[in-house]
Parts: structure tokens; sequence; C-alpha cells
């Protein structure tokens, strides 16, 4: 990186944007690319745009409240305008395209000022974030009053803050969001967190069971994303019903849950999927 300018603090206090000029020239305008420091155990540089011919970002970039994003006026591909530069979690890379943001027309935009948040930010303290096993999966749990928080993960911590959004599938379980992970998937160490703001999509609490006849066997398959959950049988629906579990094995065929149950001469029997 060479003669770095225009340096604008991340919110938290840990980044900072800069620009550089790698004509080395003495005028303030002269930015180019766009590079976030990180200050942490050990300071790293990391370049965010390697532009070409007549683009640059001549006065640096500012950040948006949530810190996860850099806004810039400048011209990419001969178009000027202010640009949207979204980073990786960590800030050590832009998750591009830039997005150009609508501006009236006229004389080129020099500067981004400020970012203001349409609404103020609330801190939350104590979010409740739980983790509990089962015989076959590690269950992450957090209150619903938390809607719209979306979990993430990171393989250490403090490390290099290395925090990516966990996929799912999330369920509700009563008053409570979950997220299930395979306890034979499971790394040595894992670290969770709940981010906001974000969007979760929630998978049916209630799994689709279907059942078949085969070769003298009832086959019952269910969805791989409800791991942890466990097959039960009862004989009887009239209350109180007594449900007991099917130990398995539950095997991993074709994408699907599938246990075998050996026909026993029963006139009748019923099945259901358990939460954890």
């Amino acid at each position: 990186m060479l003669s770095p300018r225009w340096p604008a603090w991340s919110p938290d206090g840990q980044r900072i944007a800069i620009a550089n000029d790698p004509a080395l020239s003495t005028a303030i305008d002269a930015g180019r690319d766009l590079f976030v420091v990180s200050l942490g155990a050990q300071t790293n540089v990391y370049q965010i745009t390697a532009l070409t011919g007549d683009s640059a970002f001549p006065n640096g970039a500012v950040w948006t409240p949530d810190g996860r994003e850099l806004v810039a006026a400048g011209r990419i591909n001969g178009v000027n305008g202010l640009w949207v530069l979204p980073l990786a979690a960590d800030g050590s890379a832009c998750h591009c395209p830039p997005q150009l943001l609508p501006t009236s027309s006229g004389d080129d935009i020099d500067f981004a000022g400020s970012v203001v948040a349409t609404s103020v930010p609330v801190t939350y303290a104590d979010l409740g974030l739980f983790i509990r096993l089962s015989p076959s999966a590690v269950i992450v749990y957090w209150s619903t009053n938390y809607d719209g928080f979306v979990l993430e993960s990171a393989p250490a911590v403090p490390g290099a803050f290395a925090w990516s959004p966990v996929s799912g599938p999330y369920f509700r379980n009563g008053p409570w969001f979950e997220y299930h992970e395979s306890r034979v998937a499971l790394a040595s160490q894992k670290y969770f967190r709940l981010h906001s703001p974000g969007v979760l999509v929630l998978t049916p609490s209630e799994p689709q069971l279907s059942v078949r006849s085969q070769a003298g066997s009832t086959v019952l398959n269910w969805p791989l994303n409800y791991v942890g959950y466990t097959l039960e049988s009862t004989t009887n629906l009239a209350p109180p019903a007594l449900w007991s579990p099917v130990g398995g094995p539950y095997l991993n065929t074709n994408g699907v849950f599938e246990y075998r149950h050996p026909s026993t001469g029963k006139r009748q029997e019923f099945f259901r999927l358990r939460a954890p």
C-alpha cells in the first residue's frame, strides 16, 4: 500500500478505512483503491478494491452504522456516483459487486460525508443464548423475543473474529428458536453468537413423516433437517396415548432419514417424530 490517506474509523473503533495513492502525489484527492486496516492482537491490512483505468475513489470512504459496508464517492468504469461496498464479516474483502446508489443528475459527486441510520441503534444485553445436548445433536437455542437476530459461528475466539452466518435450518419450539447440529459433524470447538439485524427463516417444527410398506417392513422417511428428532410409536391414540421411542438406527438414504420397522403383526401402529 502506498501513500495512505483519508482515514475513517469503523463504528466499533476496531478498523480504519483508507484510500491509497499509488502515484505518491502531493494532491489531497488522489486516492485510488480502498483498504481496511484491522486493529486487533495483530494488525492486518486488507485491500478491498483493485481498480483499473479511470476508476478511483479519490477521497476515501465512510462506514455504514453497522460497520458492514463502506460508502464512497468515486468512479467505476466511467460511472461517477455514490457506491456501496459490502464487506466480508471480518472486513477482509469486498462482497462485490459494488452497488450504485440512486442520485440526482448533475456534477460529479466528490465526497460521501456521512451515513445516517433510519433508526436509533438499540443495545441488547444478556440475549440468553443457550446450548444443550441430545443423543445425536447439539441444540443452540434462544428466546423468540429476539426475532430478527441471526446465529453466527466462529472456529476460535478472539482469533481473527471470523464470524460466519449459520444457514440453519431453524425451528420454533414453544418460546425458543432452535438450531440443531449433528454431533457426528461437530468440530472440536465452535463458538456461537447472535447478530442483529437479520432475517430468520423458520423450518416447520412438525416434520413431514412418510410411511410405506416394503418387503415385510414399514419404511419411514423424514427430512435430514430434523437431526436430533426421535421416532416414537404407539398402538392406540386414545388419550392418554403412550408413546415409546423407536431406537433406530436411522439411516441417511437418498437425502432423507430412513428407518425400517419390521412387521410385528400388530393390527395398527402409529408413528410420530419428537423434538429433542
